[in-house]
């Protein structure tokens, strides 16, 4: 492994760690935050740089596409930490807790915000049981990567990964689906359409 693997993989545990240390807080002060502030990739950028490199056929700007791929990489690793502590995974979140991270918490205050609104952002449940696998091996991919063309790719595949919890689009973009069927139609509008005959 390379420094730089070893860097990702560091960096991307530091944030599961920190939620995990934000839900311990949160557990034994009874607060219960509705509905997390999570940041998401604005919709005006994503459609900015998408349509961007659509009419120049290359990015005139990669700084958009740096910050998309560090929004994308946080959220997912803030995701795999709530699908771990709801019980999602084979990692024991009480377990974790106590062994790993050298915290106490009791069986009840883990209990009393299990099924609470701490594990939801924008109303739609953070958790993904499917998603989980192909979006941790995109962010890494997009980690590993310096070209922006394939960077490009990497981010689309992210924000097109579907689970059946909800619009999974939507931890990662403003507006989620709805965002990425606008940037689609913008995009199919702004092409000449071209006549073969048969």
């Amino acid at each position: 492994m390379t420094d730089i693997e070893y860097d990702i993989i560091e960096s991307f545990y530091d944030i599961v760690d920190n939620e995990y240390a934000q839900f311990i807080e949160d557990c034994r002060s009874g607060k219960m935050i509705l509905n997390r502030s999570w940041l998401v990739i604005p919709a005006t950028m994503l459609k900015t740089v998408w349509l961007g490199r659509v009419r120049y056929g290359f990015f005139r700007n990669i700084k958009p596409l740096h910050k998309m791929r560090s929004i994308i990489f946080r959220n997912v690793a803030k995701l795999r930490a709530t699908t771990e502590l709801a019980g999602h995974t084979q990692v024991d979140p009480l377990m974790y807790i106590t062994n790993d991270l050298d915290e106490q918490l009791t069986e009840q205050q883990y209990d009393d915000f299990m099924y609470s609104d701490w594990f939801t952002f924008n109303n739609e449940l953070a958790i993904t049981d499917y998603g989980m696998k192909p979006l941790e091996e995109l962010a890494w991919k997009m980690m590993k990567t310096g070209d922006p063309d394939q960077l490009w790719i990497l981010i689309d595949q992210a924000l097109n990964v579907v689970h059946c919890n909800g619009d999974l689009a939507a931890f990662f973009v403003q507006g989620g689906s709805e965002s990425l069927c606008e940037v689609s139609m913008e995009n199919y509008k702004s092409k000449p359409l071209i006549y073969r005959p048969l």
